[in-house]
């Protein structure tokens, strides 16, 4: 992907304000990481540890269907925009559980890709 956009690189639930009644978007906060960059990091960034297959549908194809990609497309394009700041973040693994849980899910990614490499 060559665009480039207004990156937040921090995006996830704790940083979105939420409207009650209508669910809309009314605030993003902490833009202290923000960056021109890939418009899918934030995606990835918003993703990044959710395993719900309900949120993840209506996360990705809306997003999908916004950007002209389908969802697994978007989901793909996420997953690659994210893995830098998932590989820095796993490096500080002993510093705070968020970094633990990233360092846990680049291993169980990695297994699991590495295991499916054998088999094939």
């Amino acid at each position: 992907m060559r665009r480039v956009s207004l990156v937040h690189s921090d995006l996830n639930p704790k940083n979105v304000l939420l409207d009650p009644d209508t669910l809309q978007v009314t605030a993003v906060l902490d833009w202290e990481f923000s960056h021109a960059g890939n418009p899918f990091t934030d995606l990835g960034n918003l993703v990044r540890f959710e395993r719900d297959r309900h949120y993840l549908d209506a996360v990705l194809g809306a997003y999908g269907e916004r950007h002209g990609v389908g969802r697994e497309v978007a989901g793909r394009l996420a997953l690659a925009a994210d893995l830098w700041a998932l590989i820095e973040l796993a490096s500080r693994r002993d510093a705070n559980p968020v970094a633990a849980r990233a360092h846990g899910l680049l291993r169980a990614g990695l297994t699991e890709w590495t295991g499916s490499a054998r088999r094939a």
